[in-house]
């Protein structure tokens, strides 16, 4: 298939080249070829779903087509609640996205918009191990995963100036990164500046560096004490009085939101520092990929290319094999993240029962941690699995208190289930 969707790609260039008409026309037949590819959704959802313009991000965007392509290869997932609503959970550690479907629900299907599903999965692929470890002190931590954020956030502009180089007037674009609903204001003038049409000649970089920089300046609850990793990012990403005079009007509504993502720090770093979390946590060591990824962000220089941001093949063959077995193992490692959230939380409650509940979980921690590496046959799994999941509710039968005891029952198998904040 990737052989064919990169010939595809090379044909609505060559096609564009030629004119307006051609390039619909090259895009009409790759859409028709996609429809008809089991990988272009590839499982994605646990319910019906469409990706609005995925087909063409697909065929226009070299670094949309490396993360939809490892995404797949890697087994990755964004779960939906049709039933409960329940608000969405961000745990990449789980390998999956937990989806509020409030906003994209219509009709039969799902759609979704693809610069979100681009956001998700990026989040996943590249630091998914960052989100539940202990990454330097709380301070440190909170700019970490702010530059994280924001440096996920850019690469969505990445992926519209590839869109931008092919026509600047795609719907794609309007539908897509305007970003013309909620800051309207950001979305017009992102648009000029990448399109090349703003009257200073202002560079997409400069939008960027501001971006980055700006997201650690933030004041009262979003203020992030100084610290080794904010003064390297400010350090790195600079910008001159006169673009910051040029750009504060039209983002400083899109940043002040985009500044609230330092809050969650707070809470992630304080549940990461709880024992009974953290041991469980670090019976798997941590993933150099996500280290080197994390580490990357602090660089102005990094990622100019697909290649460079994945530090591997862009286009890898799909194998549906390959994908099954990641999933499995994304199933285990969810489970395992899950078992740390129950002993955060009877440690945080201090139960009489504790000790004796804390020690099974945290055998059933090992047992689980071992089996994560496994390429696990689809039924050596469904044997596996559910013996599992049954020794923990047995485990968690033993609590005395029915309210905690049916909170944490929940987390055996209720995705959108969480005992210990950030969510």
């Amino acid at each position: 298939m990737i052989q064919t969707l990169h010939a595809l790609h090379r044909f609505c260039l060559e096609q564009n080249a030629r004119g307006e008409f051609e390039l619909y026309q090259a895009l009409a037949l790759g859409m028709t070829w996609l429809t008809l590819q089991p990988e272009t959704y590839g499982q994605f959802f646990n319910v019906p779903t469409q990706v609005t313009n995925h087909s063409t991000a697909l065929l226009l965007s070299p670094t949309y087509q490396a993360v939809w392509a490892h995404s797949f290869q890697e087994g990755l997932e964004l779960y939906a609640d049709l039933e409960t609503r329940r608000l969405s959970l961000f745990r990449p550690e789980h390998g999956r996205i937990y989806q509020n479907p409030n906003s994209y629900h219509q009709g039969e299907f799902l759609k979704y918009p693809f610069q979100n599903f681009f956001h998700e999965m990026t989040h996943i692929l590249l630091t998914y191990d960052v989100y539940p470890r202990v990454l330097g002190t709380p301070e440190e931590e909170r700019s970490w995963l702010t530059q994280i954020e924001a440096s996920v956030s850019c690469l969505e502009e990445d992926v519209m100036a590839e869109l931008v180089a092919v026509r600047s007037d795609l719907n794609i674009i309007d539908d897509g990164f305007g970003s013309t609903g909620s800051y309207p204001e950001y979305g017009e003038f992102r648009y000029a500046v990448i399109t090349g049409q703003h009257e200073t000649g202002l560079s997409r970089k400069a939008l960027q560096h501001f971006r980055k920089r700006f997201i650690q300046l933030g004041e009262n609850e979003t203020y992030i004490p100084e610290n080794p990793i904010k003064a390297e990012i400010l350090a790195n990403f600079q910008v001159t009085d006169a673009e910051i005079e040029t750009i504060l009007p039209h983002f400083a509504a899109y940043i002040a939101n985009q500044q609230f993502h330092t809050t969650w720090g707070i809470e992630s770093s304080a549940r990461n520092r709880i024992p009974g979390f953290r041991e469980v946590i670090e019976l798997l060591p941590p993933d150099p990929y996500c280290l080197q990824k994390m580490k990357e962000c602090l660089r102005p220089d990094s990622w100019p290319t697909p290649e460079a941001l994945l530090s591997k093949n862009p286009l890898p063959e799909l194998s549906l094999e390959q994908r099954n077995i990641n999933r499995r193992r994304w199933r285990w490692r969810e489970l395992l993240c899950r078992v740390a959230e129950m002993r955060g939380f009877l440690q945080t409650k201090a139960l009489a029962s504790e000790p004796l509940v804390q020690d099974e979980l945290f055998d059933c921690a090992h047992e689980i941690a071992a089996t994560v590496p496994l390429s696990l046959t689809e039924a050596q799994h469904d044997v596996k699995y559910p013996v599992m999941q049954r020794r923990i509710a047995n485990t968690l039968h033993l609590l005395q208190d029915p309210a905690d005891r049916d909170r944490l029952l929940e987390l055996v198998d209720q995705p959108f289930t969480y005992v210990l904040d950030p969510r």
